[in-house]
């Protein structure tokens, strides 16, 4: 199935757009066209793995998604729990031929190990899955989102390095990705109520 665009926006189907190309500038790439975004297909080998069932929720997640990392932002998912945000975001990425790393999120996260794996991410091109984002404690929240700011401000202005806030100095892979996914509760819940 294909994305396409029509004066009629009923008419779009559901999927991505998956071509070959032999007119790009590197031989053999596979392009995949979600909406008007393209991605090339990473060739990282994920196994034979099941896929979600692709519903009108799981295609609008993917629509998202895609828009989000064109303009160089990440996506937070949320909802309630058991809804397929986290893997949604995993069924992407292995459409795309990325390799992502799903992180679970607790209270005993510190900004020093969440440093750490964004620069990692940034370095490498992976994506970050950063599951029940809503758990880490409101003082880690703040200082990730300082952290966050920094990585994500670069590679929309399409630096090759950067410095991070600790001091290094870390090469930018610009194919990574962050998302947050987090579980909508009552409003009577801690976590819910500081975010």
């Amino acid at each position: 199935a294909k994305f396409f665009f029509s004066s009629n926006p009923s008419a779009i189907l559901s999927g991505p757009s998956f071509r070959v190309d032999s007119t790009l500038t590197k031989i053999d790439v596979c392009q995949i066209s979600i909406t008007n975004v393209d991605f090339s297909y990473q060739n990282e080998f994920l196994g034979c793995t099941d896929r979600l069932c692709i519903t009108p929720l799981t295609d609008r997640c993917y629509i998202s998604i895609a828009q989000a990392l064109h303009m160089s932002l990440g996506a937070a998912p949320a909802g309630p729990a058991g809804t397929g945000k986290t893997e949604s975001v995993k069924d992407m990425g292995r459409c795309l031929g990325k390799f992502v790393v799903v992180f679970n999120c607790s209270d005993q996260m510190d900004f020093r190990g969440l440093g750490r794996i964004y620069k990692g991410l940034a370095q490498s091109g992976c994506w970050g899955c950063f599951d029940e984002f809503n758990r880490v404690e409101l003082p880690v929240l703040s200082v990730a989102a300082q952290q966050i700011a920094v990585v994500l401000g670069c590679k929309k202005e399409r630096k090759k390095e950067f410095i991070f806030t600790d001091g290094d100095i870390v090469s930018l892979d610009p194919e990574f990705g962050l998302f947050l996914t987090m579980n909508l509760v009552t409003l009577d819940d801690r976590s819910c109520q500081k975010i």
